[in-house]
């Protein structure tokens, strides 16, 4: 079943007034919700849920629908259960704003974007996504090791670890979540490593413990070390930088001395 917005619904959507939602616009929505395997055309190539919520729908309607186009799942002034819908497939990017639980059988083709709001993503759920990304607003801590993706890229304020043994088909990419202090052990990154600016205030014997010795990066590493700023080298050579680091901390140079010279780059 086929569904495209009429204008009317597009503009409570965008105004956020449910005073002017008619009956036959909530008619119309119920109708194609209902329907086995719905798909809705968004129009402009977006589809916010709001379209939905603002009528007075609530979210759990959309549980099984199929979008052409990308969608924008917002809790913003909810007042229901902040639960993201199940069985929804998206041909094209999903953000995720102020939910508080996590859907089940997600799949989207571009990025799948959590900001603020959502504490846990449970293992199960099982998700598919091109590039997972955590918005630097998101409260997520960890994810789970069973998503499918292709790249990582991670931001996020209160965003602590990966789970051990985390492969990543493609690059990961660490933009300066604050909390994260440690690569996980077993960490298989096929692609390129970014770890922009995560290290860069670290003490050197606690950055001595960050990268585990069975890393493995297939692709490029970059990122700020205490020797300086790699913009992006072998892996290779980047662990014969490391060692040779570490080499220099075990002749006889004390910490404090090492971190001296690694100073003069921040």
């Amino acid at each position: 079943f086929f569904f495209q917005a009429e204008d009317g619904i597009r503009d409570v959507a965008v105004t956020g007034v449910q005073t002017c939602a008619l009956p036959s616009q909530i008619e119309s929505w119920n109708q194609f919700l209902s329907q086995p395997h719905p798909v809705y055309s968004a129009p402009n190539g977006v589809f916010r849920t709001r379209e939905v919520t603002d009528l007075g729908l609530p979210i759990a309607k959309l549980n099984g629908i199929k979008v052409e186009g990308s969608m924008i799942i917002d809790f913003y002034k909810y007042k229901g259960v902040k639960k993201v819908p199940d069985d929804i497939t998206v041909e094209g990017g999903i953000s995720i704003f102020d939910a508080e639980e996590m859907g089940k059988n997600i799949t989207c083709t571009k990025r799948l974007i959590i900001k603020e709001g959502l504490k846990q993503i449970p293992e199960g759920s099982n998700i598919k996504t091109h590039t997972l990304y955590i918005e630097d607003v998101s409260n997520l801590t960890t994810i789970p090791n069973d998503i499918q993706f292709i790249d990582l890229y991670i931001r996020g304020r209160e965003f602590i670890r990966l789970p051990d043994n985390l492969v990543v088909p493609g690059d990961l990419t660490l933009v300066m979540p604050p909390m994260m202090k440690t690569l996980p052990k077993g960490l298989v990154v096929r692609g390129n490593l970014d770890a922009s600016n995560i290290f860069d205030t670290m003490k050197p014997d606690k950055f001595l413990k960050a990268f585990p010795d069975d890393l493995q990066v297939g692709g490029t590493i970059s990122g700020y070390f205490p020797w300086g700023d790699i913009a992006a080298v072998k892996f290779d050579e980047f662990k014969q930088q490391l060692q040779s680091f570490k080499g220099k901390v075990k002749k006889g140079k004390s910490l404090k001395e090492v971190y001296k010279r690694w100073k003069v780059f921040l």
